[in-house]
């Protein structure tokens, strides 16, 4: 579900970028980043990954700078191996003392050397970033988004609720997200996230709920996870870590000015399938945000983006959350939201342009006590024009009372069988009966959210195909040649649907005494329906019940020989094969066996 709400530091400009202080340092055996050489950690954290190439075999050793000895709050693993890639990870105790340590990790390959030094931050210090004092009534408590988007002439209009409630320090205790549906009265999707603070980290824990359509049925999926923040001893956001177990990894990491300005960020996202590596620089004046330098790295292929800014004279207030991160159009960036990354600004901007020419355009009103009411972001660009308003609430606000549609929660096979006969799903009183097709049927039932149950019958036809299969030539003897005959027709299942590949197969076998036996191959694509599992939110595949090809369906006519050379001949027999019992017609299929007969 990629609308997830993530830390995604400005997903819409990010990208992967290669700058001259990056490049990795170069040897003959021993290759390793600068920005793998060294590491400040936050006091609760316990693992750092440090990762390189070798040529040869290499090891690692660890020593404490305060000790000279072997860190006893710090082990590595491994700590040897070949040549290749490397991955060492450095698993560190939590540190409870008031100072920070530090230790160095050397690297060692084939003579080479390489250092990398490992700082674990002091446990002293405030256990959440420190936030501007504002008076209940001015806190941003509600914003109404909606968007209006015009393509080709037809318009589109989606709307989305972010609701804040604050702790007794103001500080947002839980953002909830609600993306609403076409009649903006009912969600499609509801985003939690609740936070929790240690030393110089925080914990957003998240509740994701979207509604999807499982077999043309509304049905809701959710799902559980968990955004670790790590703050330096100034409160900024120094990385960012959010992962949904064996689907997608995000990791961010930030650098800032002496000023306290965002510097660089990058963010890497990892699935099963690709990464996908993003960067940026960003340059300051006067307080404001001018120019972004972003670079993305998709499989290897680069794309980059500038994007600069102009102001207005409107200054930008402290509200609770970073407004921010609202003009920039990143309102589901949470660590923008919570202003945690440095990224405010002092004015509000009045226009944004891209350097392929794209130009965003601000409009912003204000209420009686001079704050934002609205921001309207507009931009023309080829065929599209959108216009995206944020309606901002302050103050005590009721949550906003959405609820989902009615919508799947169950379902499960009341009844099911067999039809001899297939049809058009168009024409259903017009029937075919043939020997080689038939339909499966399966009654499902669907429990929805209000108790109710709806039941829809899927219907599937069943086609076989029968094919003889090759051989090469059989040398039988002048005894068996001379009694040759068809003595029986025997079949084997060989799959019956349950497999991954769905496949319905039977062996034919036609049997000439002890000599030997011809085969065909008959199969099918197995009839399947797809049910909702409640447990795991997605579907499982249920097979539909099936014709049993027996003996009793196949019979064999006469067989036919034919010379093709000197003791050479060729066997054909036809099999007649009944796939489906209501009807008595069957399908021939003709089986042919080169036959040497020995002198």
């Amino acid at each position: 579900m990629k609308k997830l709400l993530q830390s995604t530091l400005l997903a819409l400009l990010l990208g992967g970028s290669a700058c001259s202080d990056s490049e990795p340092q170069t040897g003959q055996n021993l290759l390793i980043a600068p920005d793998q050489t060294e590491a400040t950690l936050p006091a609760a954290e316990t693992t750092h990954t440090i990762r390189f190439e070798t040529a040869a075999d290499w090891e690692a050793a660890a020593k404490d700078e305060a000790t000279s000895a072997e860190p006893k709050w710090l082990s590595l693993s491994p700590r040897s191996g070949g040549a290749g890639e490397q991955t060492v990870t450095a698993t560190l105790a939590a540190n409870t003392e008031q100072s920070a340590r530090k230790a160095v990790v050397t690297l060692s390959c084939a003579g080479e050397l390489a250092t990398v030094t490992i700082v674990q931050e002091a446990a002293a210090g405030s256990s959440r970033p420190e936030r501007p004092e504002v008076a209940a009534e001015n806190l941003l408590s509600l914003v109404e988004i909606e968007t209006v988007s015009t393509y080709s002439g037809r318009e589109t209009t989606t709307s989305q609720t972010i609701h804040v409630t604050y702790d007794e320090e103001n500080w947002p205790a839980q953002l909830t997200s609600n993306t609403l549906g076409s009649a903006g009265t009912q969600l499609t999707e509801s985003h939690a996230q609740t936070f929790s603070f240690g030393k110089n980290q925080m914990r957003a824990g998240s509740s994701v709920a979207t509604l999807y359509t499982f077999d043309q049925l509304p049905a809701l999926l959710k799902k559980e996870f968990t955004t670790t923040y790590s703050f330096s001893n100034n409160g900024l956001l120094r990385k960012s870590n959010y992962q949904i177990l064996r689907e997608q990894n995000v990791t961010a990491s930030y650098t800032y000015n002496p000023d306290g300005s965002l510097a660089t960020s990058s963010r890497t996202t990892a699935d099963q399938s690709d990464t996908e590596t993003k960067s940026a620089s960003y340059e300051w004046a006067d307080g404001d945000l001018q120019t972004i330098d972003a670079q993305t790295d998709y499989f290897g292929v680069i794309s980059s983006t500038v994007t600069t800014f102009a102001y207005t004279e409107h200054p930008v207030a402290w509200h609770g959350i970073d407004i921010t991160a609202l003009v920039l159009e990143q309102e589901s960036d949470i660590a923008s939201l919570l202003g945690v990354i440095g990224l405010g600004i002092s004015h509000l901007p009045a226009e944004r342009r891209l350097d392929n020419g794209q130009v965003y355009s601000y409009e912003y009103t204000f209420d009686a006590q001079n704050r934002i009411s609205t921001i309207a972001i507009s931009t023309d660009w080829r065929n599209e024009s959108t216009t995206k308003t944020f309606t901002l609430h302050y103050g005590s606000q009721p949550a906003p009372r959405h609820d989902f549609p009615v919508h799947l929660t169950a379902q499960e096979v009341a009844e099911e069988g067999t039809l001899g006969y297939t049809f058009a799903a168009a024409t259903p009183e017009d029937r075919t009966v043939a020997a080689d097709s038939y339909t499966s049927w399966a009654k499902i039932r669907s429990v929805m959210s209000d108790g109710t149950t709806q039941e829809a019958v899927k219907y599937v036809p069943v086609s076989w195909t029968a094919v003889p299969q090759k051989s090469q030539t059989r040398l039988i003897s002048a005894a068996e040649f001379a009694g040759l005959e068809l003595t029986s027709v025997s079949v084997r299942q060989d799959s019956d649907g349950t497999e991954s590949d769905r496949k319905l197969q039977y062996t034919v076998l036609a049997n000439y005494g002890e000599a030997f036996s011809v085969s065909a191959v008959c199969t099918a694509a197995a009839p399947t329906c797809a049910l909702y599992d409640s447990t795991t939110k997605k579907g499982s595949v249920h097979v539909m019940p099936t014709f049993t090809l027996s003996p009793e369906q196949l019979h064999g006519e006469a067989l036919e020989l034919s010379e093709t050379g000197t003791n050479t001949y060729l066997l054909r027999q036809k099999l007649r094969i009944g796939f489906n019992p209501e009807t008595e017609e069957t399908i021939g299929c003709t089986i042919e066996q080169q036959l040497k007969v020995a002198e």
